[in-house]
């Protein structure tokens, strides 16, 4: 029913995919980009991450099969990209053609990464680009990869077996994919996957593998290693329950979000190799291009363009040549009868509304609690909160082994670098190797274990298999619970919103915790005042009434209002664009016309010192007197600037330069906040009962003009104690 790689945008490990499990979510303090635009890919540059100053310019009109562009990351040192799934809204998707052929050109994709090689920090940067081809989705003719043990062991995913100009990879459909995506699939007793689909010991569940209906394929090889990568982008049904072997508990996703979509790197179902890449951190960025009608491939029919058949590419700019036959395969993914591939359309604008591209991510995991990850953290079970493994540390690990040193770390020689790996190693050297396992420190996920004098305990160390059958990122042999996923983890959803046909520009929205879902902004599901957005984005339960954002005045102090066991903890740090204590003012702009330095201000709806609207007389009234204090007491003398007691004078008012905290107070409007910003009659009009504003008409009031509700305690009253 549709090909879309809108949200391309997903997993990207050079060496293999960490697969996890949660019994502790958190989403305060990790905070992943995500953007979303419409595109015209023939124009500027693609390159990561894209230049800031490169304007998103396809058309937005309804219909047409514009380019998009997707891109997300994270910064360091936040904790690095678990799972990815992005969701492409169902109306735009639905428009695409159905026969798009096997080995059409749908999109590029860009990926750069933070590593560390040899053992040493994690400190690199690497870029890769893939050129991605619409690919088969027929499982019953597999490609399998070589034996565990043997060395790039996906090699022969990029030649071209039956030379048609297609690599083996577009021709046929991955076995570990059909692993990967059975729900019920089960490793067997040894809890390691076969290379073979129900092979060994695995036993394959009663319920089929998930069954893509969009499938994309893109190829390249790491320069100076000579490692083939095979990038693989998956679509699936609307409603698609993506829980699977390797992550039996992510959310199920409202079918009202669209199409999901997963990216994945490489093999997500082997074991690790030994290797020279030690291991990736953040921060990471990855920009993708989702073209709206398909190019042509070069490669097809052989002997093609520079790059065919193994690892073709497909340089910018990306100009569009039409197929004068159209978009004329018999079937979808399969080949084209004329050997050009080119007029399909993959997506198509809407219809006029306002439509939203939802990512969901998951972080990984952190057992010792010390701000880096397991898979980062060589210590794991150690804690190391000063420790930084993206640099040189000659105090925590004076050796540069990798390995900080006790009682923060858990080096056994703390002043001499660890031995490198042994010679009979199928890698050669790998960097500094203390339990002579072939996986240097910096790789291992049973690095060091120390008994109680600080020497190795190497039967907890030497996990020379890597298994990890919990996937939290432990090895097997040094984890104290090897069926139980140590360590707390993050999940948030980001929602962007496009609006057609009045931008190309994605306007993004709050992030905020799953459930991940397309809310109207209007709604107000559990009638508790609170819009539905608002609560999504000011942490309480937008399906409860007895949920609200958590406040800290008045009644509310030492209550736990949102429901999370918590008591007046801060608002989610995405909830600055929304009004958290209904008082008509967003928590940003509170932040600045308080002058504070957090939302906290957006908690406290009430009194001089939470109400924006309250600026005389300290009474929780709204009044006369308020908005008279613009104009008086006068001034005794004209500075210039008239001899109001406000108006007209600028936020620099009291001082030579910089914005004066007495006059912010004034500056209903918060926008512009600059040391030359005029209080003006915008801001006095924030109080205006004529105008319909939320600033003169407050959520708390129910909408009724402030200035004139009389709610007990006298006209304008705000309806808590101060």
């Amino acid at each position: 029913m549709v090909w879309t790689i809108r949200a391309v945008a997903a997993l990207l490990m050079l060496a293999c995919l960490s697969l996890g499990r949660n019994e502790s979510a958190e989403a305060t303090g990790w905070a992943p980009g995500y953007s979303f635009c419409l595109d015209d890919a023939a124009t500027g540059l693609f390159s990561i991450p894209m230049p800031p100053n490169q304007p998103c310019d396809g058309n937005p009109a309804a219909g047409q099969p514009t380019d998009a562009r997707t891109a997300r990351g994270i910064t360091e040192p936040a904790y690095n990209f678990d799972f990815v799934t992005s969701f492409a809204p169902a109306a735009s998707a639905d428009l695409s053609d159905q026969n798009i052929p096997l080995g059409a050109i749908v999109g590029r994709h860009a990926s750069k990464r933070q590593l560390s090689s040899l053992g040493n920090p994690c400190s690199n940067s690497i870029t890769v680009f893939f050129t991605l081809f619409f690919s088969s989705l027929d499982m019953n003719d597999t490609l399998v990869p070589k034996p565990p043990g043997q060395t790039n062991q996906l090699e022969f995913f990029a030649s071209d077996d039956d030379n048609d100009g297609l690599p083996n990879a577009v021709e046929k459909y991955p076995e570990y994919l059909k692993k990967f995506f059975d729900p019920d699939y089960s490793k067997g007793p040894d809890g390691v996957y076969d290379n073979i689909y129900g092979g060994g010991d695995d036993v394959p569940g009663p319920n089929p593998p998930l069954q893509p209906i969009g499938r994309a394929t893109g190829l390249a090889v790491l320069v100076g290693f000579e490692l083939q990568l095979v990038l693989n982008v998956l679509v699936f049904p609307v409603g698609t329950n993506l829980a699977n072997v390797g992550y039996p508990d992510l959310p199920t996703f409202d079918s009202t979000l669209g199409y999901p979509s997963v990216t994945i790197l490489q093999d997500p179902t082997a074991l690790p190799s030994p290797s020279v890449f030690s291991n990736f951190c953040s921060p990471q960025d990855v920009v993708a291009l989702d073209f709206g009608l398909t190019r042509d491939n070069p490669c097809t029919p052989l002997p093609g363009a520079s790059g065919c058949p193994d690892n073709p590419v497909f340089p910018a700019p990306y100009t569009f040549t039409p197929d004068p036959e159209g978009c004329d395969a018999p079937a979808r993914a399969q080949p084209d009868p004329d050997n050009n591939e080119a007029s399909c359309a993959t997506r198509k604008n809407p219809p006029d509304g306002t439509y939203t591209s939802t990512m969901f991510a998951r972080s990984l995991r952190d057992a010792d609690d010390d701000s880096i990850e397991n898979n980062l953290d060589t210590c794991a079970l150690v804690p190391s909160p000063g420790y930084n493994p993206r640099a040189p540390d000659s105090l925590r690990d004076p050796d540069g082994d990798g390995l900080p040193s006790p009682p923060e770390g858990c080096d056994p020689a703390p002043t001499v670098r660890g031995p490198q790996s042994p010679p009979n190693c199928t890698q050669g050297n790998v960097g500094p190797d203390t339990d002579g396992d072939c996986y240097s420190d910096r790789q291992d996920n049973c690095a060091a274990v120390l008994f109680g004098d600080g020497t190795i305990d190497i039967n907890k160390s030497y996990n020379k298999g890597q298994e990890d059958q919990d996937s939290d990122g432990i090895g097997d042999l040094c984890d104290p619970e090897p069926n139980v996923p140590n360590g707390h983890r993050h999940e948030v959803c980001i929602p962007v919103d496009i609006t057609i046909p009045s931008s190309p520009n994605g306007a993004p929205g709050s992030i905020h915790e799953p459930p991940c879902e397309v809310v109207d902004p209007g709604d107000d599901s559990d009638s508790d005042g609170f819009p539905d957005p608002t609560e999504i984005a000011c942490g309480s339960d937008r399906l409860s009434n007895a949920s609200i954002p958590e406040r800290v005045d008045g009644i509310f102090i030492g209550n736990d209002d949102n429901g999370d066991t918590a008591v007046e903890e801060p608002l989610p740090p995405s909830s600055g664009p929304y009004d958290c204590d209904a008082d008509g003012w967003t928590g940003s702009q509170e932040k600045l016309i308080f002058a504070a330095p957090t939302t906290t201000k957006d908690q406290d709806p009430c009194g001089n010192n939470g109400w924006p609207g309250e600026l005389t007389g300290d009474d929780n009234i709204l009044n006369v007197a308020d908005i008279a204090s613009f104009l008086f007491p006068e001034r005794t003398v004209d500075d210039g600037h008239g001899m109001f007691n406000k108006y007209h004078h600028p936020l620099d008012d009291a001082a030579p330069s910089g914005i004066d905290a007495a006059m912010a107070r004034w500056n209903l409007l918060a926008s512009p906040h600059l040391p030359t910003t005029m209080i003006n009659i915008g801001d006095l009009n924030a109080l205006n009962p004529a105008v319909n504003a939320p600033t003169a008409r407050p959520p708390m009031f129910g909408g009724q003009p402030a200035f004139f509700t009389d709610v007990g305690n006298g006209v304008g009253a705000c309806p808590f104690p101060p």
